[in-house]
């Protein structure tokens, strides 16, 4: 009778610190990834990798843990490549043109190839990095692409015509800094979280973005005209550190693979409702939007097609396939068209 009540209280007792072990066990066995990204709490990049991260914490059963780092507060934009590398965060998000010179076979999605919507540049961007794979990502495990679609300028001053960019400095980095000279405007580089301010003092007249910024970083409020013409595409990136990767267990990496194919899409869709959301805005602050006449058109083309000539001529003379590059990736915007 005592063996039975003392084996009775060794149960009780051990039951429940062997529960604790197992949950502490699990605990253990979960991997918590960082993600450096450029915008705040409420941005839509920041949206898409929760809703991402939730989606993966569920598909590995709780094994991949996702901590969020918004509004650059382990990497800026600008940092963010350089802090994959160096494992500052193990994944991040930021524009190909913000590591400048390091993507430059990529910089043909930048372009001015006449992207009109975000999944149209998404799919040409994605689909153009399945198919030439350049060793210029090799540094880290590029999880998905994406393109904010048409680029417009935006402005403080009305821009009719190309002759009225003769003296406006226009917010602008990376690749997009080379279209903005081809127009005969300066370009200025800086934080997008810098945007708001420089141009209620005047320090530069408006912005090369996309619609989206006019919600998501409230840039409405200080630009009164906004340019009806898709100017250039901007090719974005999703990547983890190479180490990380190599560490995961290839039934995680299959997973990973799986949903970063579908978040090409969704990241496009986000984009789309913001991009309606900044126009939502600026209509609503009885700003105005500018379109273009069929002659001025023309000259914008004339403006800006050099610059096409002058990738593929610097591509090729650095052996990479500048001229399939950007023949490959016209035919997915044209095979795209419409899609939004």
């Amino acid at each position: 009778m005592k063996t039975s009540k003392f084996m009775l209280i060794v149960l009780l007792i051990a039951v429940p610190l062997i529960m604790s072990f197992s949950t502490l066990s699990q605990a253990a066995a979960a991997r918590s990834l960082s993600v450096s990204i450029w915008g705040g709490s409420e941005h839509w990049m920041t949206k898409t990798v929760a809703d991402w991260a939730k989606e993966l914490e569920a598909a590995t059963q709780g094994k991949v843990k996702i901590v969020l780092y918004p509004g650059g507060t382990l990497t800026s934009g600008a940092q963010a490549y350089g802090g994959v590398v160096k494992g500052i965060s193990d994944i991040a998000a930021a524009a190909d043109g913000w590591a400048k010179g390091a993507f430059p076979l990529t910089r043909v999605v930048d372009l001015p190839l006449g992207i009109k919507s975000p999944l149209q540049g998404s799919l040409a961007t994605w689909g153009f990095y399945k198919k030439f794979r350049p060793k210029e990502w090799n540094e880290i495990k590029v999880l998905w692409m994406f393109n904010n679609g048409g680029q417009t300028i935006n402005t403080t001053k009305p821009v009719r015509k190309l002759e009225d960019f003769k003296g406006l400095r226009i917010r602008s980095t990376g690749n997009d800094a080379v279209s903005v000279r081809m127009l005969g405007a300066t370009p200025v580089a800086m934080d997008m979280g810098e945007a708001y301010i420089a141009h209620q003092k005047g320090i530069v007249n408006g912005i090369l973005c996309s619609m989206s910024a006019m919600s998501s970083f409230k840039l409405a409020e200080v630009t009164k005209y906004h340019l009806d013409y898709p100017l250039t595409g901007c090719g974005f990136w999703v990547g983890m550190n190479k180490d990380t990767w190599n560490s995961l267990s290839p039934d995680i990496q299959k997973i990973i693979d799986g949903l970063s194919e579908k978040y090409m899409e969704v990241t496009s869709m986000y984009l789309e409702a913001e991009n309606k959301q900044g126009v939502d805005l600026a209509k609503s602050l009885g700003n105005e939007f500018v379109t273009l006449t069929p002659n001025e058109e023309e000259k914008f083309r004339t403006a800006l097609n050099p610059m096409l000539k002058a990738y593929v001529e610097e591509m090729e003379k650095g052996g990479l396939p500048g001229r399939e590059a950007l023949d490959y990736t016209i035919s997915l915007i044209k095979k795209y068209a419409g899609r939004k």
